[in-house]
């Protein structure tokens, strides 16, 4: 199976302040604290100069058609440059686009930093499918108004609609995972697809391993939805 590592060396992550995103709470397009949460190591120590990231920006909606993406970028600084007198601050400046024109507090944002030397910023509403799917992916862990952050390892690449939207957003087609499931499914189905009660019991065989339903109800319920939904592209 893929890696997740693959694409992405770390990921950071947190709930949006009014000041991160409400125009008459700040003016600045500014994120700061990712140095407090360990992600200064993705994004290199600017000086003086001011680092310029290419950079993916995602709105991810609950309805996949109503998702949107565009490609721009994001500047990586000391606020305080001018300022001997005083230590570094540094901070990452997001432009105006028709991503960041939806953003507003309270919703999730992740950071992620790709091997391909680009930034990808994600938002979507709190409680959503697509924090549920986004914490999935990247295996997160908490959140609150201050950055976490951790590099991503050899954990495998979790695949659903999100996390393959994402990707393709990047010019990165994900390889099909688990394709011995296919001659099961033919063998088992007659190379037909079986009523949906049925396939949703299949599915909840395949994933039988990975899930923990009292301890970890909400992740069971997304890793059976993504279980099912990867089984059935892959009989498809």
């Amino acid at each position: 199976m893929e890696g997740l590592n693959q694409y992405f060396e770390g990921v950071a992550w947190k709930y949006l302040s009014a000041v991160d995103a409400e125009r008459n709470r700040s003016n600045q397009h500014e994120f700061g604290g990712l140095v407090k949460a360990g992600f200064k190591k993705h994004l290199g120590d600017p000086g003086a100069q001011t680092l310029r990231w290419p950079t993916r920006y995602v709105y991810l909606a609950d309805d996949e058609e109503e998702s949107l993406s565009v490609y721009g970028s994001t500047s990586w600084y000391d606020a305080r440059r001018d300022d001997p007198r005083r230590g570094p601050e540094l901070r990452l400046y997001y432009e105006d686009n028709a991503v960041t024109e939806r953003i507003s507090s309270g919703m999730f944002m992740l950071i992620a930093k790709t091997r391909g030397s680009e930034l990808l910023i994600v938002f979507t509403d709190a409680a959503s499918s697509g924090e549920a799917q986004l914490r999935w992916l990247f295996e997160l862990n908490g959140t609150s108004e201050l950055f976490a952050s951790r590099t991503i390892d050899q954990q495998d690449f979790r695949s659903g609609w999100a996390s393959v939207w994402i990707l393709k957003q990047l010019g990165i087609e994900p390889e099909p995972a688990d394709d011995r499931w296919l001659d099961v499914m033919l063998d088992r189905f007659g190379g037909s697809f079986p009523a949906t009660r049925e396939f949703s019991r299949f599915a909840r065989e395949v994933a039988a391993a990975d899930i923990n339903a009292i301890d970890s109800p909400d992740d069971t319920v997304v890793l059976l939805m993504e279980t099912e939904e990867q089984l059935f592209r892959l009989l498809e």
